[in-house]
């Protein structure tokens, strides 16, 4: 009777199995998966709940397509070689974009635009996030993506908490 055999492929990132597209990514400057507060926002046509802003590991399906962590790896950290080196990477540049009182522009998007937001901190560049709920019908806010840009569309409807 013939046995299977196990093969090692500790340390090889190709072979590595990547977690699920909706697992939370802790933010080291907090130890905790939260980013920044969204604040409840309720102006004319316009209102977000408030909810903690998340990072999730999500998925990149090519330049201009995708959302989370994996999404921000490789449209701006591709020399990255694993999730491991890029990770220090992504949470730093949003922990340098998503700062308490950073402000909040709405470009009144139509579909599934509508649920996001841009955030802008100066040369630091954007983050987009989209409104989110969980299983228990709860708001939080899903990074989708980041990028440098000198100015934003939309007007200011709100500040980071």
């Amino acid at each position: 009777m013939k046995r299977k055999q196990k093969i090692q492929v500790a340390g090889n990132p190709q072979y590595a199995k990547k977690p699920s597209p909706a697992t939370t990514i802790n933010n080291p400057a907090t130890g905790t998966a939260s980013f920044g507060v969204f604040p409840a926002i309720d102006l004319a046509g316009v209102e977000f709940a408030e909810g903690p802003i998340y990072l999730r590991y999500g998925t990149h399906l090519g330049n201009g397509r995708g959302w989370g962590f994996e999404h921000i790896w490789q449209a701006r950290f591709a020399t990255a070689v694993d999730q491991t080196a890029a990770m220090p990477l992504v949470t730093n540049l949003l922990n340098s974009i998503l700062v308490t009182g950073a402000p909040i522009h709405y470009e009144y998007g139509l579909g599934s635009a509508e649920d996001r937001s841009a955030v802008f901190r100066s040369a630091a560049g954007v983050v987009i996030v989209e409104r989110r709920f969980d299983g228990a019908n709860n708001t939080f806010y899903s990074i989708v993506t980041t990028y440098q840009a000198r100015k934003v569309n939309g007007a200011i409807i709100g500040n980071l908490k």
